[in-house]
């Protein structure tokens, strides 16, 4: 019989409202996104849209700020072999409008590349429901390996979304892609063997579509349930995702 042992060391990274890189307007501490990592450095946007980069001693290497609550991963790209990062916020601490603002940034250097500004909704009251970005953007593969995919929601009008693709050296978009109403999980991208991709965007009400990659094109859609609020998860040609009424689907992708 076989065992593993784990004594691993807890290493502890706190920062507090009087942190100098901190915004005293927008000093909101939580953070709501995943780690992202490359090589020793670790990344991670707090909730009032600090941006932070950490050496993995803990050691902050630089911190910049969004204009607004950030709880979408930051994903990481390497491009000629410089590491870039690409997050976005959503629209909360600034009211009803506000700006989703979506950056390249330097990953060794905080060095912002480019910047797009999007206005954006939100909701307040009994039920609130933010606008702006809050999935995970997609950074492109194959056949879209120069595009960066981002899903928007409540863009364009207060009820609307849409998943646009943009130029990882430019910034320049490059297609739009208009949802029927706005969407809350991440967009997915799949590919095929000869690295054809596809975009796997569920929104809000369920409806389920499927997106050529490089172009925008819906290529079909269908409606098994309603409130979707995870990403699908994919395993070759088999998805599977939730609803928030408890059911679990699987479907196949052809």
């Amino acid at each position: 019989e076989k065992t593993i042992t784990i004594d691993p060391e807890v290493q502890k990274y706190v920062y507090s409202k009087t942190d100098k890189s901190t915004k005293p307007i927008n000093s909101s501490l939580g953070i709501e996104n995943s780690l992202a990592r490359y090589e020793n450095l670790l990344f991670f946007a707090d909730n009032g849209g600090t941006i932070k980069c950490l050496d993995t001693d803990l050691n902050e290497v630089w911190a910049l700020h969004n204009l607004d609550d950030t709880d979408s991963t930051i994903t990481v790209d390497v491009e000629d072999g410089v590491p870039y990062l690409y997050t976005g916020n959503e629209v909360d601490k600034q009211g009803e409008q506000g700006i989703s603002k979506f950056m390249k940034i330097n990953a060794r250097t905080g060095e912002i590349i480019w910047e797009n500004k999007y206005p954006c909704f939100s909701r307040f009251g009994d039920s609130p429901s933010n606008g702006g970005m809050l999935g995970t953007s997609i950074v492109g593969k194959d056949d879209i390996k120069d595009l960066v995919i981002i899903s928007l929601c409540r863009y364009g009008k207060f009820d609307g979304g849409a998943l646009l693709a943009l130029d990882k050296k430019t910034g320049k978009q490059v297609w739009k892609h208009d949802l029927t109403i706005y969407s809350w999980g991440s967009p997915v991208d799949v590919y095929n063997k000869d690295g054809k991709s596809y975009i796997i965007q569920a929104e809000r009400n369920g409806m389920i579509r499927l997106i050529e990659g490089k172009t925008g094109t819906l290529l079909g859609q269908m409606n098994q349930d309603t409130y979707v609020e995870a990403s699908p998860s994919v395993f070759n040609n088999y998805m599977v995702y939730a609803s928030r009424t408890g059911k679990i689907y699987g479907m196949e992708l052809k």
